[in-house]
């Protein structure tokens, strides 16, 4: 399966799109809390990140293979997709989660 293809089919599941096209879903809600309990934790940096407007993205991690983030800027059409080593997503995180914190107590008077 193409990258876009993997986007496409996270879009049609999670949120009823493909890009920013509407697709036809005959699912219950049901069948939609299904698929997001299986499905949803591809989201990423999605509806919750609203400074993400323009994109849509999701990641992946095979077992044993690298870390595949896809990502799709609008109006562009076409799926990217980056390649990172686990480590380096959990070096990355572990940056933001420190430098938000730092932050936080900072806002907070805390210095």
């Amino acid at each position: 399966m193409l990258f876009g293809d993997r986007s496409d089919f996270l879009d049609g599941l999670l949120y009823g799109y493909h890009g920013d096209v509407e697709m036809p879903d005959d699912r219950t809600v049901e069948e939609c809390a299904r698929d997001w309990a299986v499905w949803g934790c591809f989201n990423f940096l999605t509806t919750s990140g609203e400074s993400f407007n323009e994109c849509k993205a999701f990641i992946m991690y095979p077992p044993g293979g690298p870390v595949h983030i896809l990502y799709r800027q609008w109006p562009e059409r076409m799926t990217r997709s980056v390649q990172v080593s686990r480590d380096g997503v959990m070096v990355t995180a572990e940056g933001f989660t420190r430098w938000f914190q730092e932050q936080a107590q900072r806002l907070q008077g805390g210095d």
